[in-house]
């Protein structure tokens, strides 16, 4: 993310749309995501909204494609983007609870509690985790909200 924060004349717009060009595989799905990752980054230290808007387009874009990605952890990145800008609603919630309900992912749980506000869940679940589970999550946007508690 420090690449996009120091880059003079990015066009992010150019970015997204080169990425856009290539044929999805599962490979470029992920490098896409990973990219989206670093816009909600780059958004978090900058505050400035092209980032965030940049991001969102992508992950529209990799949504297109929902075999190469994991459904719970593209509606959590979704509603990672949503919460940046406003409050969940409801429904955006009841996603939420409901991909905590079915998982048996920890990490994917985590993600889902931090979003929720459940701080007393989500410290007892990392708490759960492994050493390096623990050093991946510390790298990813969503750890946003969990350093705010």
């Amino acid at each position: 993310e420090e690449d996009f924060l120091t880059i003079d004349n990015l066009d992010l717009s150019f970015v997204i749309d080169e990425i856009k060009k290539h044929e999805p595989t599962e490979l470029i799905i992920n490098q896409a995501n990973n990219t989206m990752l670093c816009l909600i980054k780059s958004y978090d230290k900058s505050k400035k909204s092209e980032f965030i808007e940049s991001a969102r387009n992508l992950l529209d874009w990799i949504s297109l494609y929902p075999s190469y990605l994991d459904a719970d952890c593209n509606s959590i990145n979704k509603l990672q983007i949503i919460l940046r800008e406003r409050k969940l609603d409801y429904k955006e919630k009841a996603v939420l609870y409901k991909i905590i309900e079915n998982t048996t992912d920890n990490i994917i749980a985590f993600g889902a509690l931090l979003l929720l506000g459940e701080t007393k869940e989500a410290k007892g679940l990392y708490q759960d985790l492994s050493d390096e589970e623990k050093i991946w999550i510390q790298d990813l946007p969503i750890y946003h909200f969990f350093k705010a508690f």
